[in-house]
């Protein structure tokens, strides 16, 4: 079992953005899950990540860049059986001549028996050369996502409060999926106010809970989601309320003069 890389392009040049994709070949195994680490060396601008394109349908850990490495867990749960399954891509932009040299770490896959049998998983290393700029720049990000025309996924805004976080302030929670060129940012609105950028747990600075709490979900390719939340109201009216209450002091009222008069003694006139 063998990861490799596929740059779009067999040598880099200073300035251009590439796509670089990470495939693993399986063999003769089924398998659900796929773990590692890949280790991308040179003088380069790490552009973006994305998973868009690839079978894996759930990511533990998105791959995710830190130090010149990422890392990443991803799976797919009927499991699946391919020579180049691909896991993910990168877009990265040399920003002078040499190479950009790519390894992997600690890779290893589970296969799809019931029992999640561990097999090694092994990396196999390229040098890519990295050429002077030429005259014109190629940006294959951006023609990534100029593809991407749709929004991101519906999600639903939870409302929450707890003593022990945010000094129990009510706050509300989202999670947005995209599927393309994945999400971007999020900007929260309270009650028709001014936007404000969040992550995905917004702190209401209105603690009454009056009004509405719109939440935008903005993709990287400017595809925008709103979702809107409304504190839930009672559903009756104070006035109605006040009609109920008065009722039932008329009948409570009543009911006691009935028992009065029933106790009282009868009397007869003489024949």
């Amino acid at each position: 079992m063998e990861i490799s890389i596929q740059p779009s392009t067999p040598i880099l040049k200073v300035g251009d953005t590439t796509r670089i994709d990470v495939y693993l070949n399986t063999g003769n195994k089924n398998i659900n899950v796929i773990e590692g680490a890949v280790k991308v060396s040179g003088d380069y601008d790490m552009v973006y990540i994305t998973t868009t394109g690839s079978p894996l349908s759930l990511w533990p850990n998105k791959p995710s860049y830190e130090k010149n490495q990422i890392s990443f867990t991803g799976g797919i749960p009927q499991g699946i059986q391919s020579d180049a399954l691909h896991v993910f891509s990168m877009y990265i932009k040399p920003k002078k001549t040499g190479n950009i040299s790519v390894t992997f770490t600690d890779t290893h896959a589970y296969i799809n028996d019931g029992s999640g049998t561990e097999v090694a998983v092994t990396g196999v290393g390229s040098k890519i050369a990295v050429a002077k700029q030429g005259k014109t720049v190629t940006n294959e990000f951006s023609t990534f996502l100029s593809t991407d025309t749709t929004p991101p996924e519906p999600f639903v805004i939870e409302l929450g409060k707890d003593p022990a976080t945010f000094d129990g302030k009510y706050f509300v929670s989202f999670l947005a999926q995209d599927n393309q060129s994945g999400i971007n940012r999020y900007e929260v609105r309270e009650n028709g106010g001014p936007f404000v950028r969040s992550g995905s747990t917004y702190v209401l600075k209105d603690q009454t809970l009056k009004g509405s709490i719109e939440v935008h979900a903005i993709d990287n390719a400017g595809n925008d989601r709103v979702e809107t939340y409304t504190v839930p109201t009672p559903s009756y009216t104070p006035w109605i309320a006040g009609v109920v209450a008065i009722v039932i002091v008329f009948f409570i009222i009543r009911k006691l003069i009935r028992n009065k008069t029933s106790h009282e003694p009868r009397t007869f006139d003489s024949i």
